[in-house]
């Protein structure tokens, strides 16, 4: 019988002389019972540090459901309602866990559902660092190697991005560079001059931290060659 349900019944005697009459119907209520089984858990957002999941709400059986249990292994988080989802934070960086849900009523605790293997994303890439490889009076040649990120098999498939910033005349920091090249010269400069860049990498795990800020300086133009005397 299914619980917290309501059966109507009626009852006759049979004897070698046959049956009697049918009473009248009464009726009777099987008790509530726990929730029945969590399903459809699923990942609904994600980050570096945390899991929003997401799951189809059960059977009650006869009384409401005050809150989830949600297990992932290490410890099990209850829910603080009866919603069908929740955010679970402090979690590692590109680590798969294994989580199940089970819901729970006044009776006591349903069923888990089945285990579900979820996974934070990476984190954004560490920023490179950054080096001046040739100064010229009126330009600069900045390199940077891959951040430490890229040593990954995961970013071989999935290059960074790298954004270059200057500092203006105004103490604001511009962009002069985005892309995926090492390497990129900027043009159009004063002699014996101090610039300040800063860079930051990114990939699909997001914008990492900005670098240190770094100076170089531009070089003094070469002297025009003395003329000779009449």
């Amino acid at each position: 019988m299914e619980p917290a349900t309501t059966y109507q019944f009626r009852v006759c005697a049979v004897n070698s002389a046959g049956a009697s009459e049918w009473s009248e119907i009464t009726e009777a209520s099987t008790p509530p019972a726990a929730p029945t089984a969590v399903s459809g858990l699923h990942l609904k957002d994600s980050s570096a540090t945390s899991l929003t999941l997401g799951w189809t709400r059960p059977q009650s059986n006869g009384e409401h459901i005050t809150h989830y249990n949600i297990d992932i292994g290490s410890s099990v988080i209850p829910t603080e309602g009866p919603d069908t989802y929740f955010h679970v934070e402090s979690l590692k960086p590109d680590t798969i866990y294994s989580i199940r849900v089970q819901a729970v009523n006044s009776v006591g605790c349903g069923a888990f559902s089945s285990n579900a293997r979820l996974s934070t994303r990476p984190l954004p890439p560490a920023p490179p660092r950054c080096e001046c490889v040739n100064a010229n009076h009126n330009s600069l040649k900045l390199k940077w190697g891959d951040s430490k990120a890229s040593n990954s098999l995961t970013s071989l498939a999935d290059p960074c991005q790298y954004t270059l910033e200057m500092e203006n005349s105004r103490n604001q920091f511009q962009v002069v560079y985005t892309g995926t090249s090492v390497s990129h010269k900027i043009s159009k400069l004063v002699e014996n001059k101090v610039y300040r860049f800063r860079m930051c990498a990114s990939n699909t795990a997001g914008f990492g931290p900005y670098s240190q800020v770094y100076e170089f300086l531009t070089a003094y133009a070469n002297p025009h060659p003395v003329k000779g005397e009449k």
